[in-house]
């Protein structure tokens, strides 16, 4: 076994395996993913890249109140198509009524 490779693992059962790769390392892993996590917060924050993250966060927060006021505007739609549809159920029930007490008392 060679001790200049802090990838290897000592287990002989792993042995020469996929699992014996350095990719499948714990420690590799994390410093990779903190390596591109520092790469990305570097880029990220600089003045300009935080005027373009205002720039898109702008346009979704447009973006969210159109769909808040479509969806109040349907709400309210609904509400008054509901309203007339029991108006007429209600008048429908009230003339059914009418008609059924008409023939009780014939």
């Amino acid at each position: 076994m060679d001790a200049s490779d802090p990838f290897r693992n000592p287990n002989p059962i792993i042995g020469d395996s996929v699992l014996d790769t350095r990719y499948l390392n714990p420690e590799y892993l994390f410093n990779k993913a903190a390596d591109f996590a520092i790469y990305i917060f570097n880029h990220l924050f600089t003045k300009d890249a935080l005027h373009n993250v205002y720039v898109v966060l702008s346009f979704f927060a447009l973006f969210f109140i159109a769909v808040i006021i479509y969806t109040t505007v349907r709400m309210f739609e609904i509400r008054k198509k509901e309203h007339l549809h029991l108006q007429h159920e209600i008048a429908e029930y009230a003339h059914k009524q009418a008609l059924k007490e008409g023939k009780t008392e014939a």
